[in-house]
């Protein structure tokens, strides 16, 4: 006979969290409620803000930075582009930003870091943000793309 344990509220919590952030999850992908006619293959939208996700401002004073990977990216004005990513606890985490450009495209690089600012103890959540990232020259027909792609 096959016995069944209960299932903790953590982890019926964790499986919401990765269904909500996982692409074609709650407002995303394809026929999600976020969803536009002017989405593209490379993750790239034109037109306005889609998400009710904060804006959060880069930091330049973080500890011990690691890779972030951002999930989409969209056109906000002719030398602006904001990405989307799911980032750690707001109150202990924060993200810094790289762009490098050349004439065919415009690579953003971001990375999350400890704020200096931070408890000692900081509770494991995942929000979604987005930020606004400007470039030196208007975004035209160029490519936005992660490091490595």
């Amino acid at each position: 006979m096959t016995t069944l344990r209960p299932v903790s509220g953590l982890v019926v919590a964790c499986l919401l969290l990765a269904a909500c952030a996982a692409p074609g999850g709650v407002g995303g992908g394809p026929g999600g409620a976020g969803a536009s006619s002017d989405d593209t293959t490379s993750g790239v939208a034109s037109t306005g803000r889609r998400d009710p996700t904060p804006d959060v401002a880069p930091r330049d004073d973080l500890v011990s930075t690691r890779a972030l990977q951002w999930v989409r990216a969209e056109s906000v004005g002719d030398d602006r582009v904001r990405v989307f990513f799911t980032a750690s606890n707001p109150e202990c985490a924060g993200q810094s930003v790289q762009v490098e450009e050349t004439d065919e495209a415009v690579t953003i690089a971001l990375r999350e870091g400890t704020l200096p600012e931070a408890p000692g103890v900081c509770a494991a959540v995942a929000v979604q943000a987005s930020m606004v990232v400007r470039t030196r020259a208007p975004l035209g027909e160029r490519a936005i793309r992660q490091p490595g792609s």
